[in-house]
């Protein structure tokens, strides 16, 4: 809490400066309000725990009954030390009465169904001796109840997750979901930049009360929404879809179904995007000289006509074979197979995802081998390769992914609410070099030390989701004839200004660091990582990248 409580004049002052408050109140008048959650210990208690405490079984022998009921109450006899446990503190009445077990007047810790199932991160059960800890089970909480009926008010809830300890993450981040909110997660809040991401999310161009229409064709219909934030109006309604608010970079990815009848050639879609827009006015007469705000209601229309269709479908089963189309923004596959992922996840689990993504990427590789190209071919378009590395470093995600962890709950709340550019990078980081700090050499290079020895550049660029970096690769100067940062591009330059423009569009903002020698980028060369096999039973996800591109090219090969 001493990093909120550091923060409080700037969050106060926010409050009293926020143009919604400027708004009617009524039915109706709503603008988009913003609720902030900073979340600095993990729910103990109550309907919302996120973890129970449960008897080992080597201390307590279970009834073959009580292993058959997931949600069977397990109670510790030997509580545990109150400073044991992480994150939480003994001023707390739950840890106090696990302190106190003979004090009448303190309440006991309230019973919470845990599923002994489910492994626990690493960490937790270390850091209680004696004592095991337990996950919630995600359906039997509250929060994503809790994020429905915010965003029927209109309400959007962006989460603030303060501290490295185990927060439970993964229960409390459908409530910003829903409404359409981020989360944000910052280990050491006192060294972030806390106050300046509260006042970038709060003065953020928002949208609210959206209604979305789609329409499609003969023969095809929308049959899902791959978005927690968009929903049906109501069970009747025909492709018409709510959303609490919209931002700029906002991504709602849709699932087609086939109806009956033979489909249109070429297919058609319409969207119809209705939302409210708080428009600002200039002073005028009887003002005062102040600017007014008003809402108003603004319609949006965008027709698409497809020259090729394609059914993509990703889940335990087998996928339908994707075409390969003359002109494809990787970005945006990239974005609608990361958005399948994330809805199926909790149904299927991680290894049936991973598999049906493995066999994706196969029936692309069969589609492009038709049609005479090869995924490691160097004459193919270029859309192959940003397309292949993304999907590779969601193939590499997925595969090391913890359900239960904080770090990959926000990894997930992440990639659902970027814009496709914005998600590609943050599955496969942006390494440019430059010749100088004014000329850019090569825009964008593959994430391995060959790339970096084959480059010949001495300055490089890296835009990460968490880091940029400015890295200088030449040998140190002497410092008799000029001083040892001289390569630091100075303020102004196109060097400078590009890594700039990279931090301002993070959240959380990541600080601008400027390193000499190539060891400050090895933690972001994805495609050395992984077996060099040209073994077919060696899953594609654990694959290094030159080895993953061989796979693909033998499936292309044999199409």
């Amino acid at each position: 809490m001493r990093a909120l409580e550091a923060h409080a004049p700037t969050i106060a002052a926010l409050r009293s400066t926020d143009p919604a408050a400027l708004l009617d109140t009524r039915p109706g008048a709503l603008a988009c309000s913003r609720l902030l959650l900073f979340a600095a210990r993990v729910p103990t208690s109550g309907a919302g725990a996120v973890i129970g405490v449960v008897q080992p079984p080597l201390m307590m022998p279970l009834d073959r009954e009580d292993l058959d009921d997931d949600t069977s109450t397990r109670a510790s006899a030997t509580p545990p030390p109150a400073q044991s446990l992480p994150g939480l503190d003994a001023g707390h009445p739950e840890l106090t009465a696990w302190g106190d077990a003979g004090d009448e007047e303190t309440p006991p810790p309230t019973p919470v169904a845990v599923d002994p199932g489910v492994p626990l991160a690493p960490g937790l059960r270390e850091v209680c001796p004696g004592v095991a800890l337990a996950y919630a089970p995600a359906h039997s909480l509250p929060y994503a109840g809790l994020g429905a009926e915010l965003a029927a008010l209109g309400v959007v809830l962006d989460l603030f997750a303060l501290g490295p300890h185990f927060l439970g993450l993964y229960a409390l981040a459908p409530a910003a979901e829903v409404t359409g909110g981020a989360v944000y997660r910052y280990p050491d809040p006192l060294a972030s930049r806390l106050a300046q991401d509260v006042c970038k999310r709060i003065a953020s161009r928002s949208a609210s009360d959206c209604l979305l229409r789609l329409r499609c064709s003969p023969g095809l219909c929308v049959a899902a929404s791959l978005n927690a934030a968009l929903t049906p109006v109501d069970r009747d309604s025909d492709g018409l879809w709510q959303a609490a608010a919209a931002h700029p970079g906002t991504t709602w990815a849709v699932e087609l179904g086939f109806q009956g009848g033979k489909m249109r050639q070429p297919a058609a879609f319409q969207t119809a995007f209705q939302y409210l827009a708080l428009v600002a006015q200039e002073p005028g007469a009887g003002c005062d000289g102040r600017w007014s705000w008003r809402l108003q209601r603004r319609l949006r229309i965008c027709t698409l006509v497809c020259s090729d269709s394609a059914g993509v479908s990703l889940g335990p089963g087998r996928p339908s074979p994707p075409h390969a189309l003359p002109d494809v923004d990787p970005a945006a596959v990239a974005a609608v197979l990361t958005q399948q992922a994330i809805r199926a996840l909790p149904g299927v689990g991680r290894e049936a995802l991973e598999a049906a993504l493995a066999d994706w990427l196969r029936a692309l590789a069969a589609s492009l081998g038709k049609r005479g190209l090869g995924p490691a071919s160097h004459d193919g378009p270029s859309w192959l390769q940003a397309l292949l590395q993304g999907l590779h470093a969601l193939l590499r995600a997925l595969h090391g992914l913890q359900p239960h962890g904080d770090a990959d709950a926000v990894r997930r709340a992440l990639w659902a609410s970027l814009w496709p550019p914005h998600l590609l990078a943050a599955l496969y980081p942006r390494l440019s070099s430059w010749d100088s700090h004014e000329a850019e050499a090569f825009e964008r290079h593959s994430l391995s030390r060959a790339a970096l020895e084959l480059s010949g550049a001495s300055l490089f660029l890296m835009d990460a989701p968490h880091a940029v970096l400015i890295v200088s690769t030449a040998a140190a100067p002497d410092t008799a004839t000029s001083p040892p940062d001289a390569w630091r591009p100075p303020r102004g330059s196109a060097l400078r200004r590009a890594a700039e423009a990279a931090v301002a569009a993070r959240l959380p903002t990541p600080e601008l660091a400027m390193v000499c020698g190539t060891a400050a980028l090895e933690p972001f060369l994805q495609d050395d990582e992984g077996l060099r096999s040209d073994d077919p039973g060696v899953p594609l996800a654990a694959l290094c990248h030159v080895s993953f591109l061989r796979a693909l090219q033998r499936v292309a090969a044999h199409a």
